[in-house]
């Protein structure tokens, strides 16, 4: 990779930047000129890809009831710093495994800030590698058992209900041993003020009918007068004269109420309060605390002579005796990042631009590999970069944890150049990239000078060349002059099947702007220019306003053809001909 890097890197100027567009892209670079005295904008982008190998190390402190199950698994490794040293290995995950698969007992983060060199213990290897799992490695000094400190060992503790406090039957607060307490909607009274009389024991007479006119000439009123005490009736017999409608209605005392506008309320009977129906008018209902017993007995805690009062203890399981360990748990992962590396300055592309000349396919090579102690690095001066660069981007180090113990690594420089070039027809300047410009060149214009697009000033030149046209004035003239003198120039300059970097300028500054041209004219010239056979010319490409002005046209050709020292057959062929035809 680093003699590949080597070459990538290498210097280039503008005649190389030439010959890469006259290879690639030989009908865009006919027509551009390029200033030989500009800067050139060069910059390596370099795809670096690793793969690395990272062991992450994290103290765990487990503490859990001495469970039988577990007791001798830890017997192996309790014992202290006089049986086991400072560190030592725990050769089995039993006693983990069985913790949280049968008691859902797992460990939790310990902080290792008093502990000197926590992390600083052999890694598991085989076969010349870092084993990809590690063994558990523990503190002896903080690993033991010990009486349980909240039962004393006694495995129970005093049953902790705020009310039981240990008692496990004890008398109720609620009713004072009665079994009874006071019925709450009635307040003890057994009866509540009626809802429909409010208490007073009367009641509204019922409402009237929706006329008002109840029963006829007698005067019937069962319905009631709404409170009214008189209802209306009608008069009875109709009048003989006046158009034969009825009497006028009368007033007459409700015969219901007996015109007091008030009757008996039914429901409690007069008597303006009912039964309560909660206790039955007893005032008073069973306590719902202890079913009416008077007495409470605590589902919590153990009702057996022994263990009266009591309740397992939470800390120990009713073991008696607790452990703790504490241990460095290792986590070994295979990791791949890539990333795109500008060295220079920022040209006009992403790195979308750069992924397509990139070979993802191809294979890391190992630069760095640390197996205990044994190092093995085999960087050169530019995977070292990329990957010290790698390394503190993502918090990794050869010395510490979470530490680096291999190292895999492809890179690739990919050169890239912009530079401006002038558009020999329209004279406007513009710029280029090329990206991967040794091995595969991708030639990026960032903007097209042949793309036309309308305006108001196309229309306005539309109009005016129209009225010019029909009346032939002087600027129609001029313009139509012009006009076939690029033409003609176009055709000298492709005579002999190329176009040197002298007849580029010439012909620029012959034609200086196609400012004057309409879109369509334009697109003609542009036609011309990429086409790879031009049409036979004809008297209207040949056709001037004066004589004078053709032999102009003449010379400017001929001036063409002599740009680059000397005329070539074909342009002295084509060059009589155009005086043959003018």
């Amino acid at each position: 990779m680093k003699e590949e890097a080597k070459k990538q890197m290498t210097s280039i100027s503008i005649d190389q930047i030439k010959e890469v567009l006259k290879k690639n892209d030989p009908g865009n670079f006919d027509k551009m000129i390029i200033s030989e005295g500009q800067d050139i904008k060069r910059s390596n982008y370099i795809f670096a890809r690793l793969k690395f190998d990272k062991v992450e190390r994290e103290a765990e402190l487990i503490k859990f009831p001495l469970y039988g199950a577990v007791e001798n698994n830890f017997s192996d490794i309790e014992g202290g710093q006089s049986k086991h040293g400072n560190k030592a290995v725990i050769n089995s995950d039993n006693i983990f495994d069985t913790l949280q698969n049968s008691y859902q007992i797992k460990g939790g983060s310990f902080e290792v800030g008093n502990i000197t060199e926590a992390f600083v213990y052999k890694l598991d290897e085989s076969g010349g590698e870092v084993s990809k799992t590690q063994k558990k490695y523990f503190f002896p000094d903080l690993t033991y058992r010990e009486t349980c400190d909240e039962c004393h060992g006694e495995k129970y503790i005093t049953c902790d209900d705020y009310e039981c406090e240990g008692r496990h039957n004890y008398d109720c607060t609620e009713c004072q041993t009665d079994g009874k307490v006071t019925c709450n909607p009635c307040s003890g009274e057994g009866e509540n003020t009626c809802r429909d009389c409010s208490g007073d024991g009367m009641v509204k007479c019922g409402s009237m009918l929706g006329s008002g006119l109840v029963g006829g000439g007698f005067g019937s009123s069962m319905a009631g007068c709404n409170g009214k005490g008189f209802v209306y009736v009608d008069g009875g017999n109709y009048a003989k004269s006046g158009g034969g409608g009825p009497k006028p209605k009368k007033e007459k005392k409700c015969s219901k109420c007996r015109g007091k506008g008030e009757v008996p309320c039914k429901p409690c009977g007069k008597k303006g309060v009912i039964k309560c129906n909660n206790c039955k008018g007893r005032g008073e209902v069973t306590c719902s605390k202890c079913s009416g017993k008077g007495d409470i007995t605590c589902s919590k805690c153990y009702g057996d002579k022994k263990r009266y009062g009591l309740i397992d203890c939470p800390t120990c399981d009713t073991v008696g005796t607790v452990a703790q360990v504490v241990y460095v748990n290792s986590h070994v992962s295979n990791n791949s990042i890539e990333k795109i590396i500008l060295k220079g300055e920022k040209l006009n592309i992403s790195d979308s631009n750069i992924e397509k000349h990139v070979n993802s396919s191809s294979e890391e090579t190992l630069v760095y590999k640390k197996v205990n102690d044994i190092v093995e690095q085999n960087y050169d001066e530019y995977s070292e970069e990329y990957a010290t660069m790698f390394e503190k981007n993502m918090g990794l180090d050869k010395n510490n944890f979470p530490l680096v113990t291999k190292e895999e690594m492809y890179y690739q420089v990919v050169p890239c150049v912009e530079l401006s070039y002038k558009h020999m027809l329209t004279n406007t300047s513009h710029e280029f990239t090329i990206v991967n410009f040794f091995d595969d060149p991708e030639i990026i214009f960032h903007s097209q000078p042949e793309v036309l697009g309308q305006s108001a000033g196309n229309i306005t030149k539309s109009v005016g060349g129209f009225f010019g046209k029909i009346f032939k004035t002087k600027k129609y003239k001029a313009k139509e002059d012009k006009k076939n003198e690029i033409t003609l120039l176009i055709y000298l300059a492709k005579a002999d099947g190329k176009i040197e970097e002298e007849e580029k300028i010439s012909l620029s500054e012959d034609i200086q702007n196609l400012d004057d041209f309409l879109n369509s004219e334009k697109q003609i010239l542009f036609d011309l220019m990429n086409s790879s056979t031009l049409p036979e010319l004809t008297k209207k490409e040949v056709k001037f306003s004066t004589k004078e002005r053709g032999a102009e046209v003449i010379d400017k050709i001929t001036n063409l053809a002599m740009a680059d020292g000397e005329m070539a057959d074909d342009e002295k062929i084509l060059i009589d001909k155009i005086k043959s035809m003018i």
